[in-house]
């Protein structure tokens, strides 16, 4: 192993991936390190615009699919999902206890960071 017990290690990703594909490596990360997951959001994965019909393709896995963006079942369905997924990230942070910080990729990143690191230092 490269890093000491202990060590600080920070996680960047949108961590738009079902949770149970890294739960296994986050944990033994978390077990044996101090980790905190920096997730970042794009505001424009999560409220598409209402364009009509788009032909979108899973980055990982390459599936192709056509979706209706003006449908409002659609709409509401795809944002349902995303708030899934994020709670079952959030619930894995909570049991592997890491530390978790979500920044909007055009919001004010610095203000957020602050904000985090003042309330982490007031919990220890």
């Amino acid at each position: 192993t490269i890093l000491k017990r202990g060590a600080i290690i920070f996680l960047l990703s949108d961590f738009l991936a079902q949770p149970k594909s890294y739960t296994r490596p986050l944990m033994a990360l978390a077990q044996r390190h101090d980790v905190i997951a920096v997730v970042l959001n794009d505001p424009r994965e999560f409220r598409w615009p209402k364009i009509g019909m788009v032909r979108v393709e899973d980055a990982e896995t390459g599936k192709q699919q056509v979706i209706d963006t003006s449908s409002t079942d659609w709409q509401t369905a795809y944002q349902q999902q995303q708030e899934q997924l994020r709670k079952r990230r959030q619930a894995l942070f909570r049991r592997a206890t890491i530390d978790a910080l979500e920044v909007a990729v055009n919001g004010d990143y610095i203000q957020a960071l602050s904000a985090f690191f003042h309330e982490r230092e007031r919990r220890r």
